[in-house]
């Protein structure tokens, strides 16, 4: 099976944990949407060298984990192969900031070293709570949600598109591979000539079949707008998941672990 093929699967996956009914599925779209939201520009507003501050939000995608009931391995392998671009955006930085910042034990820290890995944890924490809302919410409720929300239309249906007919991209780029495959004979057909031509036929492909989409919609009625049967429902759960995570961050946010830790050490003291 080839990685598109592979790729093509596990965006299915996707979509199909997606269906379940936890706690965090059954929750409106939108306050998982706005919770997400504040919970990355929180993560983000803390300062690079700020470590310890980062250390009570993952809080967060550790109850969506939980309590959504999503394979703590399945989360881990998309953040290990999606951590090559923090990598690469940070790896550079203990070359700039050579000043030393704190020791461990005897081993001096550089500022680089400390932002390199504030900017691993960073990516950790929002990527993994943008994966567990698309795991638990699905990319269509999603694209509802923020239709809702007062997000512009256009930029709502083509985040919907591009989802959703990236599967049909992805299915149509494997087999082209497929049969580039069959046709070949070892290393031979891998050079510029051959990728070059399976790009442009992928593009004329893809627009065909755009066209013949976009037909199809237009003759059963699509008029640019998002429909369906089900209706979102704003409850108290809502309110409450709501509520208590915006308190939570906001606390946490503004020194709250340094007063949680001068806290322990005076009943400590008593």
């Amino acid at each position: 099976m080839s990685k598109l093929s592979e790729i093509f699967i596990d965006i299915s996956d996707m979509e199909k944990m997606a269906g379940r009914s936890s706690l965090v599925h059954r929750l409106d779209p939108r306050c998982k949407l706005l919770v997400t939201l504040l919970f990355t520009i929180t993560v983000v507003s803390f300062n690079r060298y700020d470590l310890m501050a980062l250390i009570p939000c993952f809080t967060y995608p550790l109850f969506l984990l939980i309590a959504a009931e999503i394979p703590f391995t399945y989360l881990m392998k998309k953040l290990v192969l999606a951590s090559i671009f923090a990598l690469m955006l940070g790896i550079v930085n203990p070359f700039f900031d050579r000043e030393t910042m704190l020791y461990l034990g005897s081993v001096p820290i550089s500022g680089g070293w400390v932002s390199f890995i504030s900017i691993m944890l960073r990516f950790a924490l929002t990527a993994s709570a943008a994966l567990l809302l698309l795991t638990t919410t699905g990319m269509y409720n999603i694209s509802r949600g923020l239709e809702k929300l007062g997000v512009p239309q256009v930029f709502v249906m083509q985040l919907f598109f591009l989802s959703r007919y990236l599967f049909l991209l992805t299915d149509e780029a494997s087999r082209l591979v497929r049969a580039r495959a069959a046709r070949s004979f070892g290393q031979r057909g891998l050079g510029l000539n051959s990728l070059s031509h399976l790009l442009s036929t992928l593009f004329m492909r893809s627009f065909d079949r755009a066209e013949n989409i976009y037909i199809a919609m237009r003759c059963r009625g699509f008029n640019g707008r998002m429909r369906s049967v089900t209706k979102f429902r704003w409850g108290g759960a809502e309110t409450i998941f709501t509520v208590s995570w915006i308190v939570f961050f906001i606390f946490f946010r503004f020194n709250g672990l340094s007063y949680v830790i001068s806290l322990y050490h005076q009943l400590n003291i008593y």
